[in-house]
């Protein structure tokens, strides 16, 4: 008995002990340009602050999204930046895209890079790649990030068993799943290396927020010890 009710104030302790120190956990949320135009202005070059992510030139339409609205960005050079207000670190977990253009592999495609810092002194990190004929194996050996074809709202252009199923096509959807390297990121860059013509949509982000406050710990704590308490006197 002693020893069962000793192990039992351990396990107290500890669930007590695991609750003061896992004071943060990841907050997930989906970008993804509903909630009109008070939340996602349409105007070219729009700024939006949503959940405290700063979205800056948007493009906001609908047509050859994943679903309701996106952002059609298109143009040289960098096209869309993400990053949080206070320049806070979140990390940048997916997004879905669609190169609408008709250029070849060398001009229309996207590109996304992570930066640390802050402004003034931002650091590039990782850019990945999502050109025309780029295997989804390659994206994942060289740059760890997963490719899935999934369909958006406008039809695409054929039913091609490669486009759907090993590498990227124009006209098609894909969902990318990032690694690593956009963990603990400051801000997010797309950008073209000529004349891309992307629609972006369903940018998964999380950063971390306060988990239990540590006075819960000391209440979880002695509402465990009371119990050990009233359930040794009913069983003596």
């Amino acid at each position: 008995m002693r020893h069962s009710v000793f192990g039992a104030i351990l396990g107290a302790l500890a669930l007590s002990a695991t609750s003061a120190f896992a004071s943060t956990v990841l907050e997930p949320t989906t970008l993804d340009f509903e909630g009109g135009a008070s939340v996602y202005p349409r105007a070219a070059g729009s700024t939006a602050t949503v959940d405290g992510y700063i979205l800056e030139d948007l493009n906001i339409g609908s047509g050859n999204c994943r679903a309701g609205d996106c952002t059609h960005e298109s143009g040289q050079g960098v096209l869309l930046t993400l990053r949080r207000t206070m320049n806070e670190v979140f990390n940048f977990d997916s997004f879905w895209f669609s190169s609408q253009g008709n250029g070849n592999s060398g001009d229309n495609y996207v590109s996304v890079t992570a930066f640390t810092g802050g402004p003034g002194t931002y650091v590039k990190g990782q850019t990945i790649d999502f050109f025309f004929g780029r295997t989804f194996a390659e994206i994942l050996s060289e740059d760890g990030a997963t490719v899935i074809h999934v369909e958006g709202e406008a039809p695409t252009p054929g039913n091609s068993s490669d486009c759907r199923n090993n590498g990227i096509c124009k006209q098609y959807g894909y969902s990318v799943g990032l690694g690593a390297g956009f963990d603990n990121v400051t801000k997010i860059e797309f950008s073209a290396l000529a004349t891309g013509n992307n629609r972006l949509d369903d940018f998964g982000v999380a950063r971390q927020v306060a988990a239990v406050p540590l006075p819960a710990a000391g209440w979880l704590l002695i509402a465990g010890l009371g119990g050990l308490v009233a359930a040794r006197r009913r069983r003596t």
